[in-house]
């Protein structure tokens, strides 16, 4: 975790995070804090707002050369990544990760009625090259954006072309990028134009990542590999001022995926697997565990109107109707015996559409109202699944079809939201709110989707859930620069299809139905402070928050076993324990962070232009604990920081030249909260049995663009080629890389 930190080259802007989550910094006088739209369904000023965040522009996103878009969010203010895999990366904001966290793109929601407990990378799912910025708004989100938003909300913002010219006018950029540590290679084409009223935008990358390498002589880190192709297209029409439609499909289809701790290719026995091969390795020494995606895709399809004509009812208007569509396919490969090879194939089409009505109206000159409708349905089928059994000895197949993890099922959710920004004089704001939602999720198993030992009936469930949830704060402006906040918020997450349906294997066991279950429900509590002056940018943040009914998943029995056989050994392996999920109780869960960058010195030259060296330190500090079994919370980082200086040209009208030097460190102290993840990790290490190590790592980079249509970006990364493992991650972390980025616009 923690590659790089940069600023927007086009208007100055840094931002930094610090103490975990986060600090904005901002090299302009006169230019505060970003205006964005995530954190109140509206453009505003963070500033003047209770509410923490940040926004990564496009600018910055070029200047990080990231692989990814989590990527793109390392060492940002109020996030943390988690990776799984080469190809992962789960943002965890305010100490919650997965289901806490709802990442979202262009107002589309990418978690639904079936998202599980842990990690994902749904994040992933858009074209990096497309990004036109990422807003993290940390914190309880609910009340704008219903279930799942209990730690915050990651939305990416595309590419939009936005100009309708009177003439036919057109553009584009080619983007090429190298990886030197896993031979990554990507090449990217955007073409744009229009003639009023009509415009398009056309997108299309195409990337190969190969296997890393890990750092100190580790060599290449076997199952880490993966190839991409996206594809996005856009039209806009623009009848008459103020009133736009937008059309767009987004396409990311990733192939040949493979996983690191779940190995298609048998590692070599290098100092990491030697102490780990029972990973691929069953009691008896048989190949197991093998796992890989020919396919992963995510689709999706909208159609926006945006009126800015005022009206008597409302000023601003913003209906979308989206579609996504989640289809891949698995094999998981094992050896039950000497003389057989066993694949079970599996494959999903799930679909997801939503309709999102959003209004607001000025009351008077002191208030302004937001207000809505979120509507979605989800078509959540169980999919297909069939094993192949290879017998070595007379090279014959048999086919068999298998009981699929989870039954059919849907899931339909509603909301209505109200919320009120409203200014007191001239120092007071206050932001303040509601929300009803109402979800139903249906399953319809049959004998076919119903595992042995479960009836038909205790799949077959309808529940309706509905929760009220609130949000309100206030911000003072003590001077110009200087602004006071609080906020007070609730935040629900309802049961999903993953939580009381799931059947079958999972990362560290294997799942039993769990029906019954209530929603999560939070309420937290958040005061800060905020300074920016033409110097001296800063943040410091505290927040507590309570959690009731949290859903936890324990170790268990079925049918009175602890343990299903999945390899037919006839031997409990630990990927076999049995996992129930029930409302364990209460939690809590507290972070403080903040930061400070300092513009030291000015009159400096880099490329003959007039720079600033800027030193900045950024952290957090996070502890949550389950109160009624008194054990530790899940993926809550522990002590963090980034330090290091900046070296920046000034950024004025009367050139296009920007440059940039950065040296940047990234501590992690070491983890000694136990937990039945980490517990896991520290077996992978093969560290001691009551912690896992802390580590730092240092990252330069450099970038210059010297006009409008050329740019390049160097990365030299983990630059001592430490061999180390991030904190919540179940593979070595990159060795030495040199990352090569070159743009051109036309």
């Amino acid at each position: 975790c923690g590659i790089l930190i940069e600023t927007s080259l086009s208007n100055g802007r840094v931002d930094y995070a610090i103490l975990g989550i986060g600090i904005n910094v901002n090299l302009d006088t006169d230019a505060f804090p970003e205006i964005v739209g995530t954190a109140t369904r509206g453009e505003r000023s963070l500033f003047d707002l209770p509410r923490m965040g940040t926004a990564v522009t496009q600018e910055q996103v070029r200047w990080k050369n990231p692989r990814t878009p989590a990527e793109a969010l390392e060492a940002e203010p109020g996030v943390f990544i988690q990776r799984t895999g080469h190809r992962g990366g789960a943002p965890i904001v305010r100490g919650q990760i997965g289901k806490f966290v709802l990442p979202m793109v262009d107002g589309v929601r990418l978690q639904g009625g079936d998202s599980f407990s842990g990690p994902n990378a749904l994040l992933n799912s858009v074209d990096p090259n497309m990004i036109d910025r990422i807003e993290v708004l940390e914190g309880p989100s609910s009340m704008l954006y219903g279930s799942d938003a209990m730690g915050g909300v990651v939305q990416i913002l595309t590419k939009r072309n936005t100009s309708f010219p009177d003439k036919f006018e057109y553009g584009g950029e080619l983007r090429a990028r190298y990886g030197s540590v896993d031979e990554e290679s990507m090449g990217h084409l955007r073409l744009f134009g229009g003639k009023a009223p009509f415009n398009f935008l056309l997108g299309y990358t195409k990337q190969e990542v190969g296997d890393s390498v890990g750092g100190d002589g580790l060599g290449k880190l076997l199952n880490t590999s993966w190839n991409e192709e996206d594809v996005t297209a856009q039209i806009g029409f623009r009848p008459s001022p103020g009133n736009t439609w937008s059309f767009r499909y987004a396409s990311v289809l990733r192939t040949d995926v493979t996983r690191f701790d779940k190995p298609w290719e048998t590692p070599k026995l290098d100092k990491w697997w030697t102490s780990h091969s029972e990973l691929f390795k069953g009691s008896t020494g048989l190949r197991t565990n093998a796992w890989i995606n020919p396919f992963i895709r995510t689709e999706i399809a909208a159609v926006e109107y945006q009126g800015e004509s005022p009206t008597p009812f409302w000023e601003d208007v913003q209906i979308q109707a989206s579609y996504r569509r989640e289809s891949q396919s698995q094999i998981q490969r094992s050896e039950p015996n000497t003389t057989s090879t066993r694949d079970d194939w599996s494959d999903s089409n799930k679909e997801y559409w939503s309709f999102s009505p959003r209004f607001v109206t000025r009351v008077g000159d002191r208030h302004r109202l937001t207000y809505g409708l979120d509507h979605r349905f989800e078509n959540i089928p169980s999919g297909n699944k069939t094993r192949f059994t290879l017998n070595k000895t007379n090279g014959q197949t048999s086919e068999l079809a298998q009981i699929p993890s989870t039954p059919d099922a849907t899931y339909e959710d509603t909301g209505l939201y109200l919320q009120d920004e409203a200014k007191v004089g001239d120092r007071w704001t206050f932001l303040y709110g509601g929300r009803y939602t109402q979800n139903r999720l249906v399953s319809r198993p049959t004998r076919d989707t119903t595992p042995s030992g479960v009836t038909v009936e205790g799949l077959t469930i309808d529940e309706r859930d509905e929760a009220w949830t609130w949000s309100a704060g206030t911000v003072y402006a003590a001077t110009p620069h200087l602004h006071f906040s609080a906020n007070v918020a609730t935040a629900f997450r309802s049961p999903s299809t993953s939580d009381m349906l799931s059947t079958g294997a999972f990362t560290t066991g294997v799942n039993s139905p769990s029906t019954g279950l209530s929603p999560e429900e939070s309420i937290t509590y958040v005061g800060g402070m905020k300074y920016e002056d033409d110097r001296l940018k800063g943040r410091l943040t505290y927040s507590w928050t309570d959690i009731t009914n949290l859903i936890v998943s324990k170790q268990g029995t079925f049918n009175g076993s602890d343990f299903v056989d999945l390899n037919g050994d006839g031997v409990k392996q630990s990927t076999e324990q049995v996992y129930v999920k029930s409302n364990a109780g209460d939690a809590f869960l507290y972070t403080i962070d903040g930061g400070l960058s300092y513009k030291a010195w000015r009159g400096l030259s880099l490329m003959g232009t007039s720079a600033a060296l800027s030193p900045f330190v950024r952290g957090g500090y996070a502890l949550g604990k389950n109160t009624t079994d008194d054990l530790y919370l899940n993926f809550v980082p522990p002590l963090h920081a980034d330090y290091g200086l900046r070296l920046e040209t000034d950024t004025d009208e009367k050139t296009t030249k920007h440059a940039f030097v950065e040296f940047l460190a990234h501590s992690v102290r070491h983890q000694d909260r136990i937990t039945s993840d980490t517990d896991s990790q520290m077996k992978l290490r093969g560290a001691s049995s009551t912690e896992l190590p802390g580590y730092t790592v240092y990252h330069l980079s450099t970038g210059y663009s010297w006009n409008d249509r050329w740019d390049v970006t160097l990365s030299l990364r983990n630059l001592t080629n430490k061999y180390y493992q991030e904190v919540f991650s179940r593979l070595p972390a990159d060795g030495f890389s040199t990352v090569l980025s070159v743009g051109m616009k036309f």
